[in-house]
């Protein structure tokens, strides 16, 4: 019997859609059992204001920077606040400089020849911008806001000079169905930026889901979160183009990346479709897990349901005068974040 070709086309469509959709499951980790990990730690939680989605640390006055924004009510002010470890106090640091659509996203702080920092991504209704702080006295002041068009979709930072960064756009310049469409399509739409106070320019292009950056031994370390790696790449000193050496394969989805010593220390989502339903209901729980790379190898250090916390985003080593570490745990919606103690160095 004589198949019609437009039959046998529909079929390997059909057949097609279906494997692309369940790879799709299987990399947001939907089959994915989530079992609470937290073998030799002691877990604490400090009520915050909402939606601490990334931290920094300056080891010279031991504050704790913690970037805030009400995340589901977009429109709202946000602030950056900080923490002292000794007794787990807050001060709202921008508060006072009445800053409109100030909304912040990814930070980073840098000591540069004694002059202390903290670049803020911030997203306003029009142009994202990066913001310079000067961190004095215990106090933030405004010192230098850059924008760009290379700017498009910012989402985290890192600081390397006076002016200059490198800042990942999680989805290039796909705005709108299209950027859904790219989410769960898994495309690399996404782009590094490197900014040198004067001008920019795309140094690393068509990645999927650029979200944490890092500087580790000289080279710059990027998370996918979407493709579930780590990437590391030798930044070209002619013109900072990045050139990959090799991608790390990482158990889930990674967010932002902390270097302390040795280690690489992320938090990250192992069911990236839970986070989505998070997002929008906060009574839906996200799982949460934090790992550190050393030697390039990904280690557990702390797996959550979603109880505790929901959606970690950054895992922040800070330590105590005795040497021991405590994990700070943030997350992208919740008003509280996690302390892991007795982590082992």
């Amino acid at each position: 019997m004589k198949r019609h070709p437009f039959k046998l086309l529909g079929l390997v469509l059909v057949a097609g859609l279906v494997a692309l959709i369940l790879q799709t499951l299987v990399k947001s980790g939907a089959f994915k059992t989530v079992k609470d990990f937290e073998e030799g730690l002691t877990v604490e939680t400090l009520p915050t204001p909402p939606g601490i989605e990334d931290l920094d640390y300056d080891p010279g006055s031991k504050t704790i920077f913690l970037s805030s924004h009400d995340r589901r009510n977009r429109t709202s002010t946000g602030a950056i606040f900080a923490l002292n470890p000794a007794d787990n106090t807050l001060r709202n640091l921008t508060g006072h400089l009445n800053l409109p659509e100030f909304r912040p996203h990814g930070i980073s702080f840098l000591d540069f020849n004694g002059n202390k920092y903290l670049f803020v991504i911030s997203h306003r209704d029009k142009k994202d911008v990066v913001m310079k702080f000067r961190f004095r006295n215990d106090s933030l002041q405004l010192e230098n806001s850059y924008s760009s068009t290379d700017f498009s979709s910012p989402n985290d930072l890192l600081a390397v000079g006076e002016n200059a960064f490198f800042l990942t756009n999680d989805h290039g310049t796909t705005k709108g169905w299209r950027k859904t469409a790219s989410d769960y399509l898994r495309l690399p739409v996404g782009n590094v930026v490197y900014y040198d106070g004067t001008r920019s320019g795309v140094v690393l292009d068509k990645v999927t889901y650029p979200n944490g950056i890092a500087l580790f031994k000289d080279r710059i370390y990027v998370a996918s979160t979407l493709g579930s790696t780590i990437s590391v790449y030798n930044p070209v000193a002619a013109n900072y183009q990045l050139e990959k050496e090799k991608t790390i394969k990482v158990p889930d989805a990674p967010d932002n990346l902390m270097v302390y010593g040795n280690r690489i220390y992320f938090a990250s989502h192992p069911k990236l479709l839970a986070f989505a339903a998070h997002s929008r209901d906060t009574a839906k729980v996200s799982p949460s897990s934090v790992y550190y790379l050393e030697n390039d190898i990904p280690h557990l250090v702390f797996m959550d349901s979603g109880s505790r916390i929901s959606g970690s985003s950054t895992a922040l080593p800070v330590a105590d005068s005795t040497g021991n570490i405590g994990l700070y745990i943030g997350n992208v919606y919740e008003s509280r974040i996690l302390k892991l103690n007795k982590v082992k160095n």
